[in-house]
């Protein structure tokens, strides 16, 4: 093993002992003097001042010289209880799970920031699930845009839920979209007060979730980790122009981007006819 790899190995090692905080994370809608705290039989636990909109269940880490937290993962939550696995509680909200992850290639490729998107899925309904756990391939875009200010990131959110999360939402499914960009906004976004790509608001039935490719412990951030690993290595062809004999199809424009399919396997979260 070169220095190089055994560096890379201890810091891996030190970042996976370091010990994990996880919690729920809530606001009220405005300034109060006092809150109520509910507990149920069944367990869960409410405080009734506080926005439902704004709950969020997060694990995160104390970063060393770094006054705020690294989060490695962040999804709605119901009540403040998170007595059941992080899992578990996806299986509650959602019907499925679709990740997307965009990587940009550095400098300009004939005028246009080049990005890759990779998207990925578990296939079958969460609520089906249980042991190991599949994930698939869905689809990957090449971006290419003469915008060189334009977020690649939010383009890849566009593609994931208009391509290929509209026949479950079409069916009335609830569909998690794993992401790593923007977690702060989530909340806004989640609550369609604010749209996720330009007066795009998530359509219902769809919310996003937060996971960093940065761990594996959990589904969400395993997924994230399958996309962002398959848009490195799709990126890695773009400096050597390469990437033109694989452009096979005849691109989506999304303003100024033109986004190609890369590659025959273009798939959705449901086939047509399923219920």
């Amino acid at each position: 093993m070169s220095e190089k790899q055994s560096k890379k190995q201890r810091k891996r090692q030190a970042k996976q002992t370091l010990p994990r905080s996880e919690y729920v994370v809530g606001h009220t809608a405005e300034m109060v003097s006092s809150i109520t705290l509910q507990f149920e039989p069944s367990g869960q636990i409410n405080i009734l001042e506080i926005d439902p909109a704004s709950l969020q269940r997060q694990v995160a880490y104390e970063r060393q010289n770094k006054p705020d937290e690294k989060v490695l993962y962040s999804a709605p939550a119901k009540d403040f209880s998170h007595s059941q696995s992080r899992f578990a509680d996806l299986q509650d909200q959602f019907d499925y799970l679709i990740a997307v992850d965009t990587n940009t290639v550095n400098g300009i490729h004939r005028g246009h920031r080049i990005s890759v998107c990779s998207i990925y899925c578990l296939p079958d309904q969460l609520k089906s699930l249980s042991g190991e756990v599949p994930i698939m391939p869905v689809a990957c875009y090449v971006i290419a845009d003469p915008d060189h200010n334009a977020v690649a990131e939010l383009l890849g959110w566009h593609l994931a839920i208009t391509r290929h999360a509209a026949n479950a939402l079409q069916a009335s499914k609830r569909v998690g979209l794993v992401v790593d960009h923007d977690r702060k906004s989530h909340i806004a976004i989640n609550a369609g007060r604010t749209p996720y790509f330009g007066n795009h608001h998530l359509p219902e039935g769809l919310a996003l979730v937060y996971a960093s490719d940065k761990s594996t412990e959990s589904i969400a951030n395993a997924m994230l980790r399958y996309c962002h690993k398959s848009a490195d290595r799709v990126k890695a062809l773009v400096p050597d122009g390469s990437i033109e004999s694989y452009l096979q199809y005849d691109p989506i424009r999304l303003g100024t981007a033109f986004c190609y399919p890369f590659g025959p396997e273009q798939t959705s979260l449901m086939k047509p006819g399923e219920k």
